[in-house]
């Protein structure tokens, strides 16, 4: 019975340990509404997008996360990428688009965004950076507009991720990916329409989360040889 209670002692510690939970980013891209804490349940929000109507780029800005604690992390956005006929950047002023699930329930969070037309030079590159060497993230994506609009696509170019491309869904469905940040700390992807079709609908990315995959901690790997020890030295 001793030895029982002392396993079952050792397991919630482990449990508190292995589970711990990194913060959150929650990023809104829209330019029709600050999005600070929308429904007062202490999520805060990084909204980059309204900047005014010239804004097509996003310079390195650094993030906090949903209690509002700065993160070391920093997002840039180049959509300068636009030839003849294409266009991407930061559009709409109230365009109302799909809010999604969780984390993508706040109404103000989900209108418009980042838009790309024309697939081949309609393109935004988006880049985080320090991230830190070989860390792995989870990132959640939402796009699309109240009405008409495309599809859109991720391409992952700098990271390893279990895919190189991912689509964004006009109609709201949240897309949900992990890309494991390079040597320098850097994670960067391409967002443009998933088809060409000469600029006459154009696809939305509304909003996006990133969390950071927590790793075991030094005291729970060490907690993990003290059990193997008790667990021997018990048989």
């Amino acid at each position: 019975m001793k030895n029982t209670k002392l396993y079952f002692a050792t397991g919630i510690t482990f449990a508190a340990l292995s589970h711990a939970h990194a913060a959150t980013v929650l990023i809104d891209w829209s330019r029709g509404a600050i999005v600070t804490n929308p429904a007062g349940d202490g999520k805060y929000w990084n909204s980059l997008g309204n900047t005014g109507l010239a804004n097509i780029d996003l310079a390195p800005t650094a993030l906090v996360d949903v209690s509002n604690a700065a993160t070391g992390w920093s997002v840039a956005v180049d959509s300068t990428q636009n030839g003849t006929g294409g266009g991407a950047g930061f559009g709409g002023t109230g365009v109302a688009g799909p809010s999604g699930g969780d984390p993508f329930d706040e109404a103000n969070a989900v209108v418009d965004g980042i838009f790309a037309n024309n697939n081949a030079i309609g393109t935004s590159t988006i880049t985080f950076t320090g991230l830190g060497n070989g860390n792995q993230f989870d990132l959640s994506a939402i796009g699309g507009r109240a009405a008409g609009g495309s599809d859109g696509l991720i391409t992952i170019l700098v990271g390893t991720s279990p895919s190189t491309t991912y689509d964004l869904l006009n109609n709201g469905t949240v897309l949900n990916f992990s890309v494991t940040a390079d040597a320098s700390g850097t994670i960067s992807f391409n967002f443009s329409e998933k088809v060409t079709d000469g600029g006459t609908t154009s696809a939305t990315f509304n909003a996006m989360s990133i969390t950071q995959v927590p790793e075991p901690s030094a005291a729970f790997l060490g907690l993990c040889g003290c059990v193997l020890l008790i667990c021997r030295r018990h048989r």
